[in-house]
């Protein structure tokens, strides 16, 4: 007895979805995939002396990475188009307020040409790290080779690279964690 067209029609729209879902999730998983590779390829960076970065402070003084020698630093880059910078920036934030006092230094440096307060005025202020440089004159970041946003440099207390972050990260993970209250020790 042939089926009811019906249920013809019914079971195609079912194949349909599935093959579109199925079409999907392999592409997510080639995506993200292909942004975890590259995070794996730090070789150029890692263990040299971070290259220097200077900065207005947050309270208007002259910084810079090497006058913070002797403190852990995370210098995150970012830019206020990057869904997945923003994301990640109440995390920063956390790590920023639990290891803050035990020297480390959370640096969220703007990589967009535009003022400072065109970028301020589109971001929440609540969810952002203490420490967000505006304004970083481009010959600074070259040497840092961004490729794709956001990146993330952690630098050890001798102002070496020790290790270079590709993409949003999970900063509240346990490993990620106890790496960086590693290396304040």
């Amino acid at each position: 007895m042939p089926l009811p067209s019906f249920v013809k029609i019914y079971f195609r729209e079912i194949l349909f979805g599935l093959v579109l879902t199925l079409g999907t999730v392999l592409l997510f998983t080639f995506f993200n995939s292909s942004i975890q590779l590259q995070s794996e390829d730090d070789s150029q960076l890692k263990g040299i002396d971070a290259p220097e970065i200077e900065f207005e402070a947050v309270d208007g003084s002259k910084a810079s990475i090497k006058k913070n020698k002797g403190t852990v630093i995370l210098v995150n880059f970012w830019a206020s188009w990057c869904t997945p910078c923003l994301e990640e920036m109440p995390q920063l934030k956390m790590l920023e307020s639990h290891f803050g006092s035990k020297g480390f230094l959370m640096l969220a440096i703007n990589v967009e040409e535009k003022p400072k307060e065109k970028v301020k005025n589109r971001i929440s202020k609540e969810a952002m790290p203490m420490n967000m440089i505006y304004n970083v004159a481009k010959s600074y970041l070259g040497p840092y080779k961004i490729k794709s946003l956001p990146l993330s440099i952690l630098i050890d207390k001798e102002g070496k690279i020790f290790k270079v972050f590709v993409g949003s990260q999970n900063w509240m993970d346990l490993k990620m964690i106890r790496e960086i209250n590693g290396l304040l020790k």
